[in-house]
């Protein structure tokens, strides 16, 4: 088992190497000059600067988040000798520690006030003006979802432990494992819905940050972090949740005793959480990689 951990290990580092040098190295010109075009502002070493310093925090704190993830997921995976639990599932462990870095780095960013005489907009700024609708939406909807995930799993839990106790004809081992399911799933409803009033609070805090007086060309920069900032823990915050849910579906799934009927639908639910997190994470890495972004999505109209 220790060399099976230490290859593991060792192959997923080889990875982790070359992602982090991409992350903690210098932030490349062109993905500068792509953000300028996506936020509509003229490039000038301020701006230049303040984009670095954004894109870079960025990348080392989702970068560095996701590596944890993976290595954890792959050395808990060999030492329980089981990845079929979540924690020790290095393809949900690792996206989740990339969602999770996208939000802790807004939060990172939120840190840093304002240097010099604030001013006031005469226009309010609203957090429709840096964030899609339908980003906050699939946020929300996501995390009732999830509720309904829980709740539907729970009614489940309580009628699968009755099944067990009325069905002598059920062998021994089912009965030994039959130890409900309901604490995991409590956990992850309240760690969903703890994401979802992070993600909706830092946001309002992003986008009411005060900042100095500043010219034209630095203050079109600012708000581009901020609608960069904003969709970041948008989109990372849904796709941490999806994740969520997948797990939640998954110990559903895997504790009921009437697996067969369960199965099929529950697998069907988790392929497509998952499938939408790892879209998720993908539209909030190109926030970090500006030129991928413009090559993909295109310059806005």
């Amino acid at each position: 088992m220790v060399a099976a951990l230490v290859l593991s290990v060792l192959v997923v580092g080889v990875f982790a190497v070359h992602f982090l040098a991409k992350a903690y190295g210098p932030v490349r010109t062109e993905d500068i000059a792509a953000l300028h075009v996506l936020a509509g502002t003229p490039p000038g070493p301020v701006t230049d600067r303040l984009f670095a310093a954004y894109l870079s925090r960025a990348r080392r704190y989702r970068t560095s988040w996701s590596v944890a993830g993976w290595l954890g997921g792959v050395v808990l995976a060999v030492a329980l000798q089981d990845n079929t639990a979540a924690f020790g599932n290095p393809f949900l462990t690792g996206p989740i520690g990339y969602l999770a870095g996208a939000v802790v780095a807004e939060l990172h960013h939120l840190r840093r006030r304002p240097h010099g005489a604030r001013t006031a907009s005469l226009a309010p700024r609203r957090l429709g003006d840096y964030v899609q609708a339908r980003q906050q939406r699939l946020l929300r909807g996501l995390v009732l979802l999830m509720g309904a995930v829980t709740a539907v799993g729970l009614v489940l839990d309580a009628s699968n432990r009755s099944d067990v106790r009325s069905r002598p004809d059920l062998p021994p081992y089912v009965v030994r494992e039959a130890k409900g399911f309901w604490i995991p799933l409590v956990v992850l409803g309240a760690v969903a819905v703890a994401v979802w009033v992070i993600v909706e609070r830092t946001e309002r805090a992003v986008v009411e940050r005060p900042r100095p007086a500043m010219a034209e060309d630095l203050a079109r920069a600012d708000d581009a972090i901020r609608a960069s900032s904003v969709q970041a823990l948008a989109l990372g915050g849904a796709g941490f949740i999806a994740l969520l849910g997948c797990w939640a579906v998954s110990v559903t799934a895997n504790g009921f005793v009437d697996y067969d009927a369960l199965h099929p639908w529950a697998l069907l639910l988790e392929l497509a959480l998952f499938a939408l997190a790892i879209r998720l994470a993908f539209r909030a890495r190109r926030l970090a990689w500006p030129l991928r972004k413009l090559e993909v999505d295109g310059a806005p109209r």
